[in-house]
Formats: structure tokens, C-alpha cells, sequence
């Protein structure tokens, strides 16, 4: 069995330089970075949840990179911002764990380049066709499989967040009230007003007194990253308008994809599923995108690794080729990019106020919430069809082999996997 976690305050204040002289590592390279987000690359099943529970395990119990504290403060941020969630905590992670912009684009690109190579070549050459994508049988089978695996890693992860963030009366019924409404009202504004309400709720905490030692010695130097910040944010707001301005001013296909993926990454909340009507009803009204090219994207990425803003890859090729499938995802996925940027230093700067120690714990544990009830919100979309034994013991067997026998999650997808292949052919 795995060790238990040690359950700690001590580092609750800490920015990053004290949490790396307490933890004795080195800031992170860049090479260490992209060994450490390759493999995640590969793994990134069952949605942004799944996503934050290998990200939880690589960033903040192998690399030691950030607390637990600190992950979850950044996903309640990630949460409160538009965007897709799991994507902006790897950005923001590889950004303070090597001091530089260039690791957290590096941490992005490498999360999520092998669903996006995949979806490039079949955008590319899907382009003008109009047959229907569909997987082989025992394709959808293990993935199915993978699936029902990834609850168990959402499930764990919940676990060990869950003892973190919620020491006391307060912030566990935070927790808990907040996972039943958002099983209550599972829509992205539901999220953001959940979220609020955490927060908030959290100033009626009472956090321990400080030692005055503590309290009086110097605060570590804080991290200077050029461009975060207010440049982040100036530049966020004007890309938004410059946008604008050169759709109305010129009716180039390449002009109009850059604008409306653009707006559509600032604007939705929730990621995932939820940006795809969006998508949709944006470039069919142009005549660019059928929903036929439409459904083939959404059937490819729902069956790759990586979060569902990648579609945009594939449906950039398909209206207009290699430049198009660029122009796309880059548009897309920016927004993600300059808000993060744009929050990281007021984060790092006003983490260690007493009030905003309650509030982020507030958020914290509402966050944490989110992860308990997509447990849930997982295994019922793996019960398709009404067949709810399978998943339910492939989740039960991989939770046993995760937590018990501490198997890492690329062995536990994969058993997973197999296993539902022996069981369709078995018709379990």
C-alpha cells in the first residue's frame, strides 16, 4: 500500500522560491519540464478533471513542483477564468516552476501535441470529404475502457485534495455542498456563481493565528516573469479589439477565423463540451463548416488524449487548410495563455494576505467539490446504453490497483482498457 499523505499548513503562505528551499529543489529547466508533460500528453483521457488528477500526481508528488495548496488555488483560478481549465494549470505550473513564459509553453505544447498532430493530419486530409468518421469496435471498446479507468484517477486524486483543503467544519461542507449543486446545476455559469459563493463563504473561516517569528520575517523575494501581468492583460484585451476591427474591415477567411476563435476562447467559461455550439454556430453561418465536418472533429477528439479545445486544429484544416488549422488553434487556445499570464503575479503577490488566505481557501475547497462530483458526472457518461456493472467494476478494480497496490495511471489506463475489450467479448 502507498504511504499516506502527510497533511500539512506549513506551506500554505509559501511562494514559490520558499517552497523551494524548504523542498530543496532547483527551480525546474526546461528539459525537465517537457520530460515531465510528454508522457501527460499521452494520458490526457476522460476530461479536464482526469487532466487535473495526473497533474496533481506529476507536478505536486513526483516533481514536487507546487503544493498541494498552491494546486489547488491555481484550479480554482483556472476555474474562475475563460478557458480550458486543465490547460491553463499546465501553463500556469510550467510558468512559475521555471521562472519563464517558455515553460509554460513548452508545458502546453508538449500536454497536448499528441491529440493535436492526430487531429491536424485528419483535418487535413478529411478536407472536402464527406464521409462519416467512424472507430472500430474494439477501438471504441478500449477506449471505453480508458474511461472508466480515468474515474478512479479522478476519484484518488479528490481524495488527497479533498484532505488538504478541508481541515475543518467549514470548508469539507463547503466541499460537499458545493459538488451536490453542481450536480444539481451542472451548467459553466452555474460553476462561476458556485465558485463565488465558496469564496465568499470562506471569509467566515478562522484561520490559525500566525507565529509572530513568522509573521515578522521577511517575505521571500518575489518571482519576476516579463510580460505577466498587466502587459498580459493589455495585450488580451487588444488582440480582443483588434480582432474585431479586422473582421469588419476585411473579409478574409484567415481574418474571420482568427476573430471568432479568439472571441469565443475569452468569452466561454466551463471549457470542454461547452465550447463546441459555439464553434459551430460561428462558421456555419459563413458556409465554412458543415455539421457533418462538424460531428467527424468531434468523434476524432473524443477519442484522443488532450482537452476538446484541440478540435479547433482540425477544424481550421478543414475550412481552410494548413494556415487555417494554425490561425485556429492558435486563436483558440491564446486567451488561455494572457489571462493566466495576467493573473499570475496579483496570485503570487496576494496570496499570503489573511483575507485572501480565506477566500482562496473558500475557493479551494469549492473547487475540490467540482472534482468529487465529476466522479459522478464520469461514470454516468460511461454507463452508456444502460450498462452500468461494466464501468462501474472496471472503476472499482482500478482504484484498487491505483490506491492499494500504487500502480501508475499509464498502466492503469491500459489495464482498463484491455479488460473492457475481454468483457465485450465475454458480453459482460
Amino acid at each position: 500500500m502507498s504511504a499516506p499523505v502527510a497533511i500539512s499548513t506549513s506551506t500554505e503562505g509559501e511562494d514559490l522560491n520558499s517552497l523551494v528551499e524548504e523542498g530543496g529543489h532547483e527551480k525546474a529547466t526546461l528539459s525537465e519540464i517537457v520530460k515531465a508533460t510528454i508522457p501527460l500528453g499521452f494520458l490526457s483521457f476522460g476530461g479536464p478533471m482526469a487532466h487535473i488528477a495526473l497533474l496533481e500526481r506529476v507536478f505536486v508528488r513526483e516533481r514536487k513542483w507546487i503544493t498541494s495548496e498552491q494546486m489547488t488555488e491555481l484550479l480554482a483560478l483556472s476555474q474562475s477564468l475563460p478557458g480550458p481549465t486543465s490547460t491553463q494549470v499546465v501553463i500556469a505550473v510550467g510558468t512559475l516552476a521555471s521562472d519563464s513564459l517558455l515553460g509554460g509553453f513548452l508545458a502546453f505544447f508538449f500536454f497536448g501535441l499528441p491529440g493535436t498532430l492526430v487531429l491536424f493530419i485528419s483535418g487535413l486530409l478529411l478536407r472536402n470529404s464527406s464521409q462519416k468518421v467512424e472507430l472500430n469496435p474494439y477501438v471504441s471498446q478500449f477506449l471505453n475502457g480508458v474511461s472508466a479507468a480515468a474515474i478512479a484517477i479522478v476519484a484518488q486524486a479528490g481524495w488527497r485534495f479533498a484532505l488538504k483543503v478541508a481541515p475543518n467544519k467549514l470548508t469539507k461542507t463547503l466541499l460537499l455542498l458545493a459538488s451536490v449543486a453542481f450536480l444539481a446545476f451542472p451548467q459553466p455559469s452555474s460553476m462561476i456563481v458556485i465558485l463565488v459563493l465558496g469564496g465568499l463563504a470562506g471569509f467566515l473561516d478562522k484561520l490559525p493565528e500566525e507565529n509572530p517569528a513568522n509573521a515578522n520575517k521577511a517575505a521571500p523575494p518575489k518571482t519576476k516573469i516579463w510580460f505577466t501581468g498587466l502587459p498580459a492583460l493589455i495585450t488580451y484585451i487588444g488582440l480582443f479589439l483588434f480582432g474585431i476591427a479586422v473582421s469588419i474591415t476585411t473579409q478574409g477567411k484567415e481574418a474571420r477565423l482568427f476573430e471568432g476563435f479568439y472571441r469565443i476562447g475569452s468569452l466561454i467559461f466551463g471549457g470542454g463540451h461547452v465550447v463546441l455550439p459555439m464553434i459551430l454556430s460561428e462558421f456555419t453561418k459563413y458556409s465554412y463548416l458543415t455539421e457533418s465536418e462538424f460531428i467527424n472533429g468531434f468523434a476524432i477528439v473524443s477519442a484522443l488524449p488532450g482537452p476538446m479545445f484541440n478540435i479547433s486544429i482540425y477544424l481550421g484544416a478543414i475550412m481552410d487548410g494548413v494556415i487555417g488549422g494554425l490561425v485556429s488553434f492558435i486563436a483558440l487556445f491564446l486567451p488561455a495563455f494572457l489571462t493566466v499570464w495576467a493573473c499570475l503575479p496579483a496570485w503570487e503577490n496576494f496570496r499570503r494576505n489573511r483575507a485572501v488566505k480565506k477566500l482562496l481557501r473558500g475557493l479551494s475547497a469549492t473547487a475540490v467539490g467540482f472534482i468529487v462530483s465529476a466522479v459522478y458526472l464520469l461514470w454516468r457518461a460511461t454507463a452508456k446504453n444502460g450498462n452500468e456493472i461494466l464501468p462501474t467494476c472496471l472503476g472499482i478494480i482500478s482504484y484498487l490497483l491505483l490506491e492499494i497496490h500504487d500502480l501508475s495511471p499509464p498502466i492503469i489506463l491500459l489495464i482498463g482498457g484491455i479488460l473492457s475489450i475481454i468483457a465485450n467479448q465475454v458480453h459482460i
